[in-house]
C-alpha cells in the first residue's frame, strides 16, 4: 500500500519532527510505502525536502488558526494525495511505540473509508454528556442535544485518499463558513471532526490504542501524545501572547461551568445560559 502522512509543525512544534519521523518509519505500517506532507515555517526541516518527505513552507498563523484551517492547507495537496491509497494524519507531538499492521489498525475500506480516534477520557460517552461537542447552532459544526456522537480526536485520524480528500474539502468550507460569519467552534478543527463523524461512516479504534500520555495504558497504547507540559506547555508551544489568553477567559469559564452543571446533572436552562461564556 502506498500511504501519505499529513504533518504539521510549524513554530516550536519542529521539536517534535525527529522523534515522530523515526517512530512512524520504524513502527507505522513498516512494509508499506510512505511519503510525508510536512507543513512548516522550520527552515532545516524545509531542508530534508526529498522523494519521500515533501515540505510546504506555511507560516504561523496564530492560535487557533495553526490547527483551526489545517484543513485548508491539506486542500492545497489534493492533486498529489490522490496518487495514494490511504491518507493519515498525526499531530506534531506524536511517537509511534509499537509496530502498527492492519492487525492492529485495520485498512480504510470503501464500506467504513475513514479510520478515527477517540479521546482516551471520554472514551465511553456516545452523546457528549462528559465532552463538549459544538452546541451553538450558529454553527457549522453544530451538535444537538442527545444526538449520537464521540468525542474524536483530532490529534490522529486516516482514511481512503478519496475520503480523506473530501473530509477536507468539506470541513475547509465549514470553517471558512463559521470564519465568515465570526464564529470559531469550541473545539477548533476537532469539534468539526466530530460533527463529521456523526454524518459519515467511519471505524473507530480500539480503546487504548491511541492515547495521550497522561492516560494511557502502556501494555496496550501503539501511539502516544507526550504530554506538552514536558515541553513548556500549550500556551508557551503555541506562542501564545498574554491578549489571546485574555480572550479564551470566557471560553474556559463557559468549559468549566458546563463540566460542574454536567457533574451535578443541570443541563437545560442553566446550560443555555452559559452559552454568552463562549462567544
Amino acid at each position: 500500500m502506498k500511504i501519505a502522512m499529513l504533518y504539521i509543525c510549524t513554530g516550536k512544534y519542529e521539536i517534535f519532527w525527529d522523534e515522530f519521523y523515526s517512530s512512524c518509519e520504524k513502527y507505522f505500517y513498516p512494509e508499506d510505502s510512505k511519503e510525508y506532507f510536512v507543513f512548516t515555517d522550520s527552515e532545516r526541516v524545509i531542508r530534508l525536502n526529498s522523494d519521500r518527505i515533501h515540505s510546504f513552507y506555511q507560516a504561523k498563523s496564530g492560535w487557533p488558526y495553526d490547527t483551526l484551517l489545517r484543513y485548508n492547507w491539506f486542500c492545497t495537496v489534493q492533486d498529489k494525495l490522490k496518487e495514494f491509497d490511504f491518507c493519515y494524519f498525526v499531530n506534531a507531538n506524536s511517537v509511534f511505540l509499537k509496530t502498527v499492521k492492519a492487525n492492529v489498525i485495520p485498512y480504510p475500506t470503501e464500506e467504513t473509508p475513514l479510520v478515527l480516534s477517540i479521546h482516551p477520557r471520554f472514551y465511553d460517552d456516545c452523546l457528549g454528556e462528559t465532552f463538549n461537542p459544538e452546541r451553538d447552532p450558529r454553527s457549522t459544526a453544530y451538535v444537538a442535544e442527545g444526538t449520537p456522537c464521540r468525542s474524536h480526536c483530532g490529534a490522529f485520524w486516516g482514511g481512503t485518499a478519496p475520503a480523506i480528500m473530501e473530509m477536507c474539502r468539506v470541513l475547509r468550507d465549514r470553517t471558512q463558513t463559521d470564519l465568515g460569519n465570526g464564529i470559531i467552534a469550541i473545539w477548533h478543527d476537532q469539534s468539526h471532526l466530530i460533527k463529521y463523524a456523526t454524518e459519515v461512516k467511519h471505524y473507530n479504534i480500539a480503546q487504548g490504542l491511541v492515547s495521550y500520555e497522561e492516560y494511557m495504558d502502556p501494555d496496550k497504547c501503539v501511539l502516544m501524545f507526550p504530554a506538552k507540559a514536558k515541553y513548556g506547555g500549550n500556551d508557551f508551544l503555541r506562542e501564545v501572547d498574554w491578549k489571546t489568553k485574555l480572550s479564551h477567559l470566557p471560553q474556559k469559564a463557559y468549559g468549566k461551568t458546563l463540566r460542574a452543571l454536567k457533574a451535578v446533572h443541570m443541563d437545560g436552562a442553566l446550560r443555555k445560559a452559559v452559552h454568552i461564556f463562549k462567544k
